[in-house]
Formats: C-alpha cells, sequence, structure tokens
C-alpha cells in the first residue's frame, strides 16, 4: 500500500483505505459532541438528586408500611381466628364480670360478720 507502488491494485487499495476514513468534517461534529459531553460533577450531582428525590422517600415510606403491618397483628388474620378470640374476649368478660360480684358478696358478708362480732364484744362487755 505504499505510493511509491505502481501497480493499479496498491492504489485501488490506497484510495479505499483513504475512502474508509473520517473527513475532516465528520471530525469537526466529533468534536462538537465531545464538547458538548456532561461533566462527571453534574453527573454527580444528577445521581445524587435522584437518590434524595426518589430513594429516600421511598426508603421511609417502607418503613412506614413494614411498622404498621408489625403494629397490627390482625391485619393479615383469619377470620375463624378473629372470630375465636371475640368468643374468648366476651367469655373472660363474663368471667370478670361473675368474679366481681362474688367479691362483692364477700365484702358484705364480711362486712356483716364483723358487725355481729362488735355486737357479741358489746354484748360481752356488759
Amino acid at each position: 500500500m505504499s505510493p511509491d507502488c505502481e501497480h493499479p491494485q496498491c492504489h485501488e487499495a490506497m484510495k479505499l483505505a483513504l475512502s474508509k476514513k473520517a473527513t475532516k468534517d465528520e471530525l469537526d461534529e466529533v468534536d462538537d459532541c465531545v464538547k458538548k459531553k456532561v461533566p462527571k460533577k453534574t453527573l454527580w450531582i444528577a445521581l445524587w438528586a435522584i437518590f434524595v428525590v426518589v430513594m429516600i422517600p421511598l426508603f421511609v415510606t417502607g418503613i412506614q408500611v413494614w411498622s404498621q403491618q408489625s403494629a397490627d397483628e390482625l391485619r393479615y388474620a383469619k377470620k375463624e381466628k378473629v372470630h375465636k378470640l371475640e368468643r374468648d374476649h366476651t367469655s373472660f368478660k363474663a368471667t370478670q364480670e361473675h368474679i366481681r360480684e362474688d367479691l362483692n358478696e364477700i365484702k358484705e358478708s364480711q362486712r356483716g360478720t364483723r358487725q355481729d362480732v362488735q355486737e357479741i364484744l358489746r354484748h360481752l362487755r356488759k
């Protein structure tokens, strides 16, 4: 491919090789594109801005959803389990009410017994 060669195939190969290379106008377009390129500093600022605007709110929302799910145990409970808990709670309240009534009766009985003992003691002192 040397220009010193007089053979027509050499000149033809040289012309093909030169025609495949970029022209000055094409190189100027590439140069303009490189000059318009976004600097790395601007790219980093844009990435951090996206992180702050998108990722942090998503993270906060995720934490709120997670805390609501762990705080609300009945959200995903089965219907039968909830009804069983309701029945147990109702029976517990009924038992509690009966115990309260029994305690009131015991208190009244103790008051009556104390009054009887005080009367007996008064009679014995006389």
